[in-house]
């Protein structure tokens, strides 16, 4: 067997195994990425959740809000370094609240732009809020540290959202656009039945008196006309199609012509594409759905 060939088989085995088991792979993959949502949460994010003009200055209050394991002063190598847009200065600083009320907080000014935040211990869905008096509005700020398993801090402005796509799992989108194309994939091949019922007819008609080469020409010239995407390659279809032929006798001709038609249909998945039309339909809805819903709530977050 020719390298191509072997080629072409191993692509349609991955196609054919990745549709025989789809509906069990589909909760997998939700599963997953639910998984991995849930482990990206261990994470510590910075808040920017109010600001407002106080006499000549403004005045921007903030939230360090851990959201995973806890942060004690051995994880915390170096402490959040808040930093501000090289125009602006820091005038002021002042504790508002942390909870709970042990924790043990110090702040520094170390350039006219950038205030330290220290801690001892940040348990997780434990808190700090605090507020810095500027010289301008702050309209963005980055934090820098070094914190044990936490790669970057996450940081929010409530006047700059994150773009809806980054928002949304990825997943979604996915499946949005995986349930369009196999229900366009689903339809064209049904609307292709007339050219599959003229093979299956064929094979129908086949009994112990019918002519070898005839019906494998026709079967071939058929299957050939047969113009449909993901189609099994012809050559090796007819290697077991001859197969079938040869071992035709009284006793087996009707199971004989049942392999046929399952081989026939196989060579285009026809049993597993075809659900697509009602199960595509579905995974559109359910993702869309998700994603209107998300843009409703992150539109008024």
């Amino acid at each position: 067997m020719s390298k191509s060939v072997k080629s072409k088989n191993i692509v349609y085995k991955i196609i054919r195994f990745l549709y025989e088991n789809f509906i069990v792979i589909l909760p997998i993959l939700v599963g997953l990425n639910l998984l991995f949502q849930n482990i990206g949460s261990n994470e510590l994010t910075v808040y920017l959740f109010d600001s407002g003009k106080k006499e000549n200055f403004y005045e921007s209050k903030f939230e360090i809000y851990n959201e995973g394991n806890s942060i004690s002063k051995y994880e915390l190598i170096q402490p959040l370094i808040l930093n501000l847009q090289e125009e602006n200065s820091i005038v002021d600083f002042d504790l508002i609240e942390k909870n709970p009320k042990a924790i043990k907080v110090w702040f520094s000014k170390l350039k006219k732009n950038k205030l330290k935040v220290d801690f001892d211990l940040l348990n997780e869905n434990e808190n700090i809020i605090f507020s810095i008096l500027t010289s301008k509005p702050i309209e963005k700020f980055t934090i820098s540290s070094r914190i044990k398993n936490i790669e970057n801090v996450i940081t929010y402005h409530y006047q700059i959202k994150p773009k809806f796509y980054d928002r949304i799992g990825k997943f979604w989108y996915f499946l949005l656009f995986f349930s369009l194309i196999t229900f366009i994939d689903a339809s064209i091949l049904v609307s292709k039945n007339k050219q599959l019922n003229k093979i299956l007819s064929l094979i129908e008609e086949l009994s112990l008196v019918t002519d070898k080469d005839l019906f494998l020409n026709s079967y071939k010239e058929k299957y050939s006309s047969y113009k449909i995407r993901l189609k099994r390659n012809k050559e090796n279809l007819m290697v077991d199609i001859t197969s079938l032929f040869n071992s035709i006798n009284e006793n087996n001709i009707e199971e004989i012509k049942f392999k046929m038609k399952i081989a026939t249909k196989r060579s285009v998945l026809y049993v597993l594409r075809k659900p697509y039309l009602i199960i595509s339909p579905i995974l559109f809805l359910v993702s869309l759905l998700v994603v209107i819903i998300s843009l409703i709530f992150y539109s008024t977050f």
